[in-house]
């Protein structure tokens, strides 16, 4: 009689696992419109930070463009910062 090959694990808590091991390189990213009350519009762009569930990065314009998107990225991750990993 052969021994039965193990189960792999749950897909859940490999994802679970993955998170746990990485949850400090992970941030969540939201871009979102809001009304105003003299019926205009607010683009928001907003950036978590899923170790500690802290906001990395949040603005509100009235005219989104490329540039003004990636200028938010800039400011979110200083690519001059050091990060050992």
């Amino acid at each position: 009689m052969g021994s039965a090959s193990p189960r792999p694990p749950d897909p859940t808590k490999r994802w679970l696992t993955f998170l746990q091991n990485h949850r400090e390189a992970i941030a969540a990213m939201d871009f979102f419109t809001v009304p105003t009350l003299t019926f205009g519009v607010l683009y928001c762009f907003f950036v978590i930070g899923h170790d500690r569930r802290r906001i990395l990065h949040c603005n509100v314009t009235r005219q989104p463009n490329a540039l003004w998107i990636v200028l938010q990225l800039r400011e979110t991750w200083d690519t001059n910062s050091h990060t050992d990993f």
